[in-house]
């Protein structure tokens, strides 16, 4: 089985790691050049750099290095408890300097590695101390890289981890971070006073994605995006969701595209507003966007969507307005009537089956006159 998303090296060979561990390298006309075997299964992506080589990870613990002909140079074992707790899920980035930076499953530190031999040039403990309310001690708890780190244009390293609520900042040349944002309390500042009460134990399970223009977009396993300046402030957090669980991408006009675990794909703008929903069938994959724009998106029920932001001819499917409730590609009066019929039916509430109602144009839970005016918003505009 294939477990990890594919790499595409600069030559258009094609890597992708498998159950059976082994790290496949595919040309691009479809032929087997060579496989690499770990000791346990491949859950990491590789990560290619610019001279050609690949660093993955591998549930046997370690971080590998390739040569492009499938030599190993040499590898990295995380320390951990256990052949579990020391898994590398997570691909390995590679920093602008060309250093590789990792972590394993339920090993707190992030390794600064040499790309040469392997050699950890700088490591970063992310236990933290947690007080539990009613319990006489201090709890140390462990964060774990359940995410990749991702490196910003300046090098600056973002780490999200799961069991940890915060964004950090870390500082490439030496680990130390630069500062660390409460993705929680940016929640309760920003949208939602009662959040502490309704959302608890969220953790972050998808890396970030930087803007171009160095703003980083990033989630907690709730129904809010947040983008967070580079000095670490919160611009803004917006709710585009119910359920939460979104992978993130960014385009080079700075639109991002949050996939959702209600199977929504949504269009947000650099001011937090969303502008287009697209809808597919159950769990989407990260979206990835093209060099024309072209975003590509994959569902549980085994289609590829590949979404324009221009018309298509002849597509079943469209991205649309969040107003366009019945999905005909216009905002009109029948869009308001089918609002209404939904307004009607019971309280308004959403469908715990449907996980909304189609009225429900803003996605906050009900079909309320919010939902009208956001649609005359979009009625409206030109």
């Amino acid at each position: 089985e294939v477990m990890s998303s594919p790499s595409v090296g600069g030559d258009g060979t094609v890597y992708v790691g498998c159950r059976d561990g082994g790290l496949y390298a595919i040309d691009k006309d479809g032929g087997l050049r060579w496989v690499h075997d770990a000791e346990g299964m491949v859950y990491s992506t590789p990560a290619v750099d610019e001279t050609g080589r690949l660093f993955f990870g591998s549930s046997d613990g370690n971080i590998y290095a390739l040569g492009a002909d499938g030599s190993e140079l040499w590898s990295f074992e995380v320390p951990g408890p256990g052949a579990i707790g020391n898994s590398v899920l997570v691909p390995p980035s590679v920093g602008t300097d060309g250093s590789i930076y990792a972590g394993g499953l339920y090993d707190s530190k992030l390794y600064c590695l040499d790309p040469a031999n392997g050699d950890v040039k700088w490591s970063h403990d992310f236990e933290y101390t947690l007080y539990q309310p009613g319990h006489p001690d201090y709890e140390v708890v462990s964060g774990s890289f359940f995410a990749s780190p991702v490196v910003g244009d300046d090098g600056t390293i973002y780490v999200s981890l799961l069991y940890d609520t915060n964004l950090y900042a870390v500082d490439p040349n030496n680990g130390i971070v630069k500062w660390a944002t409460d993705l929680s309390e940016a929640a309760s500042e920003f949208a939602d006073p009662n959040y502490a009460l309704e959302y608890k134990d969220r953790y972050c399970w998808s890396e970030p994605a930087v803007g171009p223009d160095g703003t980083i977009y990033v989630s907690l396993d709730d129904p809010y995006v947040r983008a967070v300046n580079p000095d670490g402030s919160v611009k803004w957090v917006s709710r585009v969701g119910m359920v939460g669980g979104f992978t993130l991408s960014v385009d080079q006009n700075g639109m991002i595209y949050a996939a959702c675990d209600d199977g929504s794909l949504y269009v947000i703008n650099p001011e937090g507003e969303e502008i287009g929903r697209f809808d597919g069938a159950g769990w989407l994959s990260y979206p990835v966007v093209g060099d024309d724009g072209t975003v590509y998106v994959s569902d549980a029920e085994n289609m590829l969507w590949a979404i324009s932001l221009e018309a298509c001819e002849g597509a079943g499917y469209d991205l649309r307005r969040r107003a366009d409730v019945n999905g005909d590609g216009v905002v009109n009066i029948a869009d308001f009537a089918r609002l209404a019929s939904e307004w009607l039916d019971g309280e308004g509430t959403f469908d715990s089956e449907a996980r909304y109602r189609p009225g429900d144009v803003n996605r906050d839970c009900y079909v309320l006159i919010d939902d009208v005016a956001a649609m005359a918003e979009e009625w409206l505009y030109d």
